[in-house]
């Protein structure tokens, strides 16, 4: 083994040559660049050189050459052998075309000529009298030297390289390492090396202590001794603690002391070295928190056949076991537990007879142990509290008794309170003696109270209020809900504050009760329709009076609806529902009850009237439209619906009659008809006097009136061109014209005259 824990650099000799500059025309050829790898490492038993297979050899064509060609690579020592000796990595040169090759030095070494540099390998390269070079590529760039060029001779600058060997030797003490090196043609060498340190392997290392602890206690860890003489050792412990010990004699046995703060399960590192080997050891600790001021509270009052339990604390303590034995013959084990600041552990169990038990309690982990004893008293539970007021009629001018009781319960206790939420006075807190209590209130309210009920392992609550009254009836009322004819009606009295005793109920239809304060009221009104019901209530001091008007509702079987126009239309047509848009419309409604709303819906858009009167006018859009209006009377007990259908038409107005008259006799009149509203279905009927009767009609729905039926001429209307006709006169006359526009909701008479006269003279001719 070689000391300084055997040098082991790769470190490989370039070498430099010199070669041709490829800018010089009289070379046509020149070298490139190639690349040197290193290979891995192999043994062997001493350094030497690298010659040819054979003596006198061209390695790169395998030619024999003459010895004395100072060219011909021949045995010999290397040229370049230090006496320093180096345990190194081999190196060799890889090439892309055969040949010797050039690699790039890493410091500045010059060699002679006939100094071999490398060999390529390759054969059947070609000798030319003119001189050869051979290219090379290289992976890496590298500053290269022209190459002497020589006639005759192959192009080869020859040099040696001296690649170093690993060595490996077996020594068993210190001491000199002695080596020859050289070759079978040259003589050997021998160098000497300095001192080599002798290092015993580690072996059989352990490492020996208690793989489970407590925190803030000293765990010791042993190393017994082992193979390995001066070692250092190394512990890793939690938090990235390290404890290093240097110069150890691994004969002796080796203690170290080490602390855990935390609980936890840590990694426990060893490593053993020394100057060749090393010796590592992982392993585990598991690190426990103790028992440490463990307690409960003492006595310990538990409720018979309950599941209790048994409350615990401790300051710290880890993975507990806790074994309890309760005092009635029973035990039990429990665990694992953790305990800390302000966690509590229970240990549950049930008594089943009322009474007190000796209880004690083992408490232990793997690093300590701790114990309790103490008393457990158990008592039977409060169940069903109950609480019940003794004085009838509570007031603020005698004393109140509250009785308290329970079922079942062990020493109860009772404690109530009273709280009034319309004033937000609390008054104080009261014990019951023996389950009674006797309060003197100062102020009449309805309160509410509290009775808690409690011993040392239960507690229930009651809950109850209390009307307290004073002596004056204050706002005295009758509440009540729907009245309906025939059915019963409860009534109730209220008042805010005062002491009522008796209650004289008339109910406006010749009934009269008298009633306690409280009872219940009911009565049946036998019709609809509304009552004034009036109440006394008083008390021995007072008393007070109060009515109300009573509304008796039944359910609605009918709902009629009427539509009129002015005083006496009630619609035109055959089924009276045409109306015209020229005055509003009056809607009536009769139904069978009182108190009731109507809702009416006119079909046109406009918002819906709700009223309690039976009639309600409306206008509609100044368009002709058919509208369908629903009507709906309800009450809170019953409604109905009735539809209206109905159809609002324009009258016809403003008709007027122009004529071009007076004409002649034999000349045609003719007649303009102007109207300012045409009207919805119009007719008009013409009477031109003279016997004549004619009738222009819509041409849509258009009904003349029967006492027309008679008239044969009937003409159309024509949108744009209106009413315009002509009649011829057969006398020379003045002429009563009639005009009678009218549709389905309107009529409206016009009348004109028609002037004839007769032609005038003319001179007569008179012979003689």
């Amino acid at each position: 083994m070689i000391a300084n824990k055997l040098l082991s650099s790769l470190l490989v000799h370039f070498i430099q040559v010199l070669r041709p500059k490829c800018t010089d025309a009289s070379f046509p050829y020149c070298q490139t660049t190639m690349s040197c790898i290193p290979t891995v490492s192999y043994r062997h038993a001493c350094p030497h050189g690298n010659p040819p297979i054979t003596a006198n050899t061209f390695p790169s064509t395998g030619k024999i050459c003459d010895t004395s060609d100072a060219y011909c690579p021949t045995r010999k020592l290397p040229s370049n052998l230090t006496i320093d000796y180096l345990l190194l990595w081999e190196g060799y040169f890889e090439v892309a075309e055969a040949g010797v090759h050039v690699a790039v030095p890493q410091d500045n070494v010059f060699l002679k000529v006939g100094d071999m540099l490398a060999y390529s390998g390759a054969t059947g390269l070609q000798h030319k009298s003119s001189g050869v070079s051979f290219r090379m590529r290289s992976t890496g760039a590298g500053v290269f030297r022209q190459v002497e060029r020589l006639v005759d001779r192959t192009a080869l600058l020859r040099a040696h390289f001296w690649a170093k060997r690993r060595l490996d030797i077996e020594m068993e003490k210190t001491g000199q390492l002695t080596c020859s090196f050289g070759n079978d043609i040259a003589p050997y060498f021998e160098t000497t090396s300095d001192y080599i340190k002798i290092c015993e392997k580690i072996t059989n290392v352990s490492l020996i202590f208690r793989n489970i602890s407590a925190t803030n206690e000293s765990v010791v860890f042993v190393v017994p001794p082992h193979p390995g003489g001066d070692v250092s050792y190394s512990f890793d412990f939690a938090e990235n603690e390290t404890i290093f010990l240097e110069d150890q004699n691994s004969s002796h046995t080796l203690r170290v002391n080490y602390t855990f703060t935390k609980s936890g399960c840590y990694q426990v590192n060893l490593t053993v070295e020394n100057a060749l080997t090393e010796f590592k050891i992982e392993t585990e600790i598991h690190v426990l928190d103790p028992i440490k001021d463990l307690s409960w509270d003492s006595p310990i009052y538990a409720a018979v056949n309950e599941l209790g339990n048994l409350s615990l604390v401790a300051e710290s303590g880890e993975n507990v076991t806790l074994i309890a034995e309760f005092g009635d013959g029973a035990s039990a084990t429990l665990g694992l537990f953790d305990f800390g600041p302000g966690i509590e552990h229970n240990v549950p169990h049930t008594y089943e007879i009322v009474g007190s038990y000796n209880t004690s309690l083992l408490a232990r982990n793997a690093v300590s142990n701790a114990s309790l004893n103490g008393l457990v008293i158990a008592v039977e539970a409060v169940c069903n509290v109950t609480v019940a007021v003794e004085t009838e009629l509570p007031n603020t001018g005698f004393p109140v008794v509250f009785l308290a009781s329970v079922t079942k319960g062990t020493d109860v206790e009772y404690l109530v309170t009273f709280n009034c939420s319309e004033t937000g006075v609390t008054l104080p807190e009261q014990l019951f003696a023996r389950g009674r209590l006797q309060m003197n209130f100062t102020e009449p309210c309805m309160y509410d109270f509290n009775v808690l009920a409690y011993n040392n392992v239960s507690a229930e609550i009651y809950n109850g209020s209390l009307l307290v009254e004073g002596l004056t009836i204050v706002n005295l009322r009758v509440t009540v809900g729907l009245v309906i004819a025939g059915e019963p009606t409860v009534f109730t009295a209220e008042v805010d504050s005062g002491l009522v005793v008796n209650c004289i109920w008339d109910f406006g239809d010749g009934t009269k009760e008298t009633l306690s304060f409280r009872a219940a009221v009911g009565h049946v009104y036998p019709t609809g329709g509304k009552y004034l019901l009036n109440l006394n209530c008083s008390n021995p001091v007072n008393s007070g009076n109060t009515s109300l008007d009573i509304e008796v509702l039944v359910y609605i079987t009918q709902l009629d609806v009427t539509t009129r126009q002015g005083e006496d239309i009630t619609g035109y047509g055959p089924r009276k529902d045409m109306f015209s848009l020229q005055y509003p419309l009056l809607f009536q409604f009769t139904t069978n009850c009182q108190f009731v709303n109507f809702t009416v819906d006119f079909g046109d858009s406009s918002p819906p009237v709700i009223t309690q009167e039976n009639s309600t006018e409306h206008s509609f859009p100044a368009v002709f439209a058919s509208y369908d209006v629903s009507v709906t009377v309800s009450n809170a007990i019953s409604s109905k619906l009735a539809t209206v259908s109905l159809s609002m038409l324009e009258p016809v107005k403003d008709v007027a009659i122009e004529t071009n008259g007076p004409v002649e006799l034999g000349a045609e009149m003719m007649f303009e008809v102007t109207v300012g509203q045409l009207g919805t279905y119009p007719c008009y009927y013409f009477n031109l006097g003279d016997g004549t009767e004619l009738i222009y009609k819509g041409a849509y729905m258009a009904n003349c009136p029967p006492e027309y039926n008679h008239v044969t001429d009937i003409r159309f209307i024509r949108p744009k061109v209106g009413i315009s006709f002509t009649h011829a006169y057969a006398n020379a006359t003045v002429y009563d014209v009639t005009c009678v526009g009218s549709n389905p909701v309107s009529s409206e008479v016009v009348e004109a005259q028609a002037v004839i006269v007769p032609n005038p003279c003319t001179t007569p001719i008179v012979d003689i």
